[in-house]
């Protein structure tokens, strides 16, 4: 019993530890939506965010006015394809402002992966990203955000699962890993090995380079830790090891 309380209390501490602050989202109030924060013509749906799904919007990367694109984007989710929304749960422009996209709020199901969209959480680059890189703020951004939704539901930015609709891929992934498309472009989908990895170093706490972190147990390691001592595989002095070396980075 002592040995399952721990575990409960540890547990919870590192949910604790590894959430990360979401970061400044302008709202879809603040870029116009015609529809304001609701979307009357498409009833929400939700589920618990196992993936993230990355995307580029395909147009143009000239644009002055960002929000009136991710307007010009709703209208066409909304009217043209008759959705009734906007597909992408969070768009993000090349200064790093991220937008608010579908309505509902956290983990509702957007429409961004036909077969996929349950439990994945889309969100696009506001450009097109086949021969050009998004800009460090639009990374920075989209990193800062994806931390936040991967250390709330303790997803690994690192390792592979199987989603909703029973496919096993990266747990940030491109469009591309679901779908026949070259979606989010080439030169953006080559940085995502760099952005899972940035992505786990948040969630850590431990940016490139910090030389205090070198060594130390992470969250994730930790809980490996504790399913091995769980289960007879470590020792009570290993476990506190481990403890200890996590609790000090």
């Amino acid at each position: 019993m002592k040995k399952v309380l721990l575990f409960v209390v540890l547990f919870l501490l590192l949910q604790t530890a590894m959430a990360v602050e979401k970061p400044d989202v302008l709202s879809r109030t603040g870029w116009g939506c015609p529809d304001g924060n609701e979307s009357p013509s498409w009833t929400q749906q939700y589920a618990n965010v196992t993936h993230v799904i990355i995307h580029h919007t395909a147009t143009p990367n000239t644009d002055t006015d960002w929000a009136a694109r991710v307007l010009s984007i709703w209208n066409y989710h909304t009217y043209d394809n008759g959705w009734g929304d906007v597909g992408y749960n969070y768009l993000i422009d090349p200064n790093g402002i991220i937008y608010e996209g579908r309505a509902g709020g956290d983990d509702v199901v957007g429409g961004h992966a036909s077969g996929h969209n349950t439990g994945t959480m889309g969100v696009a680059f506001i450009g097109t990203f086949s021969d050009t890189e998004p800009t460090d703020a639009a990374l920075d951004s989209a990193e800062s955000l994806l931390a936040w939704k991967l250390s709330q539901n303790g997803i690994s930015p690192l390792e592979n699962s199987t989603d909703y609709a029973g496919s096993n891929y990266a747990n940030i992934a491109g469009h591309q890993d679901v779908s026949a498309t070259e979606c989010p472009g080439e030169d953006l989908y080559s940085l995502l090995p760099t952005i899972r990895q940035d992505v786990y170093e948040i969630i850590q706490g431990c940016p490139a380079g910090d030389a205090d972190c070198d060594g130390a147990v992470s969250d994730f390691e930790l809980l490996s830790y504790i399913d091995t001592w769980a289960v007879g595989g470590a020792s009570d002095f290993e476990l506190l090891a481990a403890i200890e070396s996590w609790a000090n980075q």
